[in-house]
């Protein structure tokens, strides 16, 4: 002990000049710097400080720092399947009068894997899994491109993230065994409208393989109940429009009858249906004119008030 005196004693020796000799600048370092140790501390009584803060650090975080923490992870919302057949929370539906048509204005045959080249001549934007919508952003999550059925849903003025989980939906109650591999149903396309989440979900395969597939479901935002759902063998296209009051998808397959279909958005009825020679793929809107790329053909129809 006597020799780590001494120490600090020369140390502080040669430092004091350097200080100009006034003690009262080192108290005033201490006051305003705590981490600051003035020429007084013993080397023991630094040491003791410095291990001090190292126990400090590695304590728990204060309650409020966790409880954020915690509010900061997204909410996972297991979401409800109200059936395989049609569902509407409203009980019985009224009946609804479509206030338009579709008037057919051009057919062409693609080349099936000219996809890219159809959305750059009618200049489109080609969806894709992850957009944003009225205050929202969404991004989808599975085990892989066929099975994307986890929504994250960002609420852009809040900040705050939900996992939509559509596990319920992957698999219906009647499938051939044999082809239980190709019938997991995934998200296939998302709209957001007037504070309801519009989701359609589908498998990639044949009808008769899982026949309970290719829905729309809307949900409400503020709960995540389901408002509707519509009948299956509705919905397997990569999008959807919303017209109006109208919803304007299709569903088709090799050896199916395909067809368009145009639906209530207030209760997911289909009210029309208009065959067409392959499954649509794409159905886009755009300034009064509604564009369809199916399997092997090119639509445009006019979108004409009634």
């Amino acid at each position: 002990m006597t020799k780590k005196r001494n120490l600090l004693f020369f140390i502080g020796f040669v430092l004091l000049p350097a200080l100009a000799g006034c003690q009262s600048q080192g108290q005033k370092a201490k006051e305003q710097n705590q981490d600051v140790y003035i020429i007084s501390d013993t080397i023991e009584e630094v040491s003791s400080k410095q291990e001090q803060q190292e126990e400090n650090s590695g304590e728990e975080l204060p309650l409020l720092q966790q409880e954020e923490e915690e509010l900061s992870q997204p909410q996972k919302v297991i979401v409800e399947n109200p059936s395989w057949e049609y569902f509407c929370k409203e009980g019985e539906v009224q009946p609804f009068s479509q206030t338009f048509a579709l008037e057919q204005v051009e057919k062409e045959k693609n080349q099936i894997i000219d996809t890219e080249q159809w959305f750059e001549d009618k200049q489109l934007q080609q969806p894709t899994i992850s957009s944003s919508q009225e205050g929202y952003s969404w991004y989808l999550e599975g085990d892989n491109y066929y099975d994307l059925y986890l929504l994250h849903l960002v609420n852009q003025t809040t900040g705050e993230e939900t996992i939509l989980d559509f596990s319920n939906y992957r698999y219906g109650e009647h499938y051939i065994e044999e082809d239980y591999d190709f019938i997991s149903q995934r998200i296939t396309h998302v709209k957001i409208e007037n504070n309801l989440l519009y989701v359609a979900t589908s498998h990639n395969t044949y009808s008769e393989s899982s026949p309970e597939t290719a829905y729309i479901t809307a949900i409400e935002l503020s709960d995540f109940s389901i408002r509707w759902k519509t009948r299956p063998l509705v919905c397997n296209s990569y999008s959807f429009e919303i017209v109006g009051d109208s919803i304007i998808c299709g569903y088709g397959f090799t050896a199916e009858d395909d067809y368009l279909y145009i639906l209530d958005k207030n209760t997911g009825m289909v009210t029309e249906r208009i065959p067409i020679d392959s499954m649509a793929e794409y159905i886009m809107e755009k300034e009064g004119y509604l564009y369809v790329r199916t399997y092997d053909t090119n639509y445009c129809y006019k979108i004409v008030e009634k």
